[in-house]
């Protein structure tokens, strides 16, 4: 009997360390968002570093253009995306370690609009002081088609201080077009650092 127990509790054990190592598919919500495009911010009297913008694929575009001279690293996300909510302590950390050396981070969520004040929350508790994006999208193929991305999160992508995608990244990039696991992020920024720190300009892939 107690070997039985044994076995069990290791199949579940299992069970759960699969779901949390696989990505979360776009189609997890498809319900077309209720708000008419905004572009706002929302800031918390305790936590006034932790912005929250409110926008739509034109906002994205602008904030970025905005970032030109600088490496950028884009984490699109959800809430409800275990692996996404896993990983995200460390956005934050590259964010911390990098943002002094020229790297400028993104969040992009896939919630709804109208879950902003919880997502609004998870930064808080996050400590995310990067900028921060939910889309008037909410998730599904409207979200995937606006960012040319697929369809599972978490995704990231780093863009060098031209505006150029050089590398993709994901927790399963087995079977993508040019993808990385999310482990290589960290050397990947380093390396287009130095390209800025050296006067090298990058090309395009």
């Amino acid at each position: 009997m107690q070997k039985n127990q044994t076995n069990l509790v290791l199949a579940l054990l299992s069970i759960g360390q699969l779901i949390a190592s696989t990505g979360c598919d776009q189609t997890r919500k498809t319900t077309e968002p209720a708000l008419k495009p905004v572009v706002s911010e929302t800031k918390s009297p305790d936590t006034d570093e932790v912005l929250l913008l409110l926008g739509n694929r034109q906002t994205y575009d602008e904030w970025l253009e905005k970032q030109r001279g600088k490496i950028v690293l884009i984490d699109f996300w959800a809430t409800w995306c275990a692996p996404c909510v896993q990983h995200f302590p460390d956005t934050v950390a590259w964010y911390r370690r990098y943002r002094d050396q020229g790297l400028s981070v993104l969040t992009v969520s896939m919630n709804e609009p109208q879950e902003r004040e919880t997502v609004h929350a998870f930064l808080k508790r996050q400590n995310a002081a990067m900028d921060n994006l939910l889309t008037e999208y909410g998730a599904g193929g409207t979200f995937v088609s606006a960012f040319d991305i697929p369809g599972e999160i978490p995704y990231y992508l780093l863009i060098d201080q031209n505006g150029t995608i050089r590398h993709r990244f994901s927790g399963q990039p087995e079977g993508m077009k040019d993808c990385e696991g999310i482990d290589r992020i960290p050397e990947r920024i380093e390396e287009l650092l130095r390209n800025i720190s050296s006067g090298i300009s990058t090309s395009s892939n």
